[in-house]
């Protein structure tokens, strides 16, 4: 009885009645902040590090490089951690201005151009743990390019700086050039 006298805007407003185009356009609006996240999703998706682009990366780690590639001159593949790498390197390195970008877009804006496989089959995403030893993950991603079930071998081999060897058994294996999705690398 209260809405006598009332115009039907004033008691849609009051009813919570709303007009349909008003309903298409917030449609429309969801709509389109859904397909902005799908194509973000798509998009961090999509980044990834070739196991040859990590063997560069880890080789410029600690004091054994000449100066214009030192990167993190204390790591120690005992016992730095990939927080540790992400915080003095893989932030600093992928800092634009005052923002940044994921370190996987900075390394395929600046890296060697390949042909790599247009099949998903070698794309693979990567679990970690920040605390464990940076060298043991770019170990596992190794062995798993080489097939091998256990990764300390790898590990040894790359505390000695063997990134050459094993990026030539890489190649002739033809998984050098595989790609993973490690969220260090691929999150900005």
């Amino acid at each position: 009885m209260g809405h006598m006298g009332k115009t039907f805007s004033q008691f849609s407003a009051m009813s919570g009645i709303r007009h349909w185009s008003s309903m298409r356009s917030e449609s429309r609006k969801k709509a389109c902040q859904r397909c902005a996240w799908e194509e973000q999703v798509k998009e961090i998706a999509g980044r990834r590090m070739s196991v040859d682009q990590l063997l560069d990366f880890y080789a410029k780690l600690g004091p054994k490089r000449s100066p214009g590639e030192l990167r993190m001159t204390h790591f120690d593949p005992a016992r730095s951690t990939t927080t540790d790498v992400v915080r003095h390197v893989v932030i600093p390195e992928s800092r634009c201005g005052d923002t940044g970008k994921a370190l996987a877009e900075v390394v395929q804006s600046s890296s060697r151009t390949y042909c790599l496989p247009t099949s998903s089959s070698t794309v693979r995403m990567v679990t970690h743990h920040w605390a464990n030893r940076f060298r043991d993950l770019v170990a596992a991603v190794v062995a798993d390019s080489l097939g091998l079930k256990r990764w300390d071998s790898i590990a040894d081999e790359l505390s000695s700086g063997r990134e050459e060897a094993l990026r030539s058994r890489l190649q002739g294996q033809g998984s050098l050039h595989w790609e993973y999705w490690i969220c260090a690398f691929c999150i900005n």
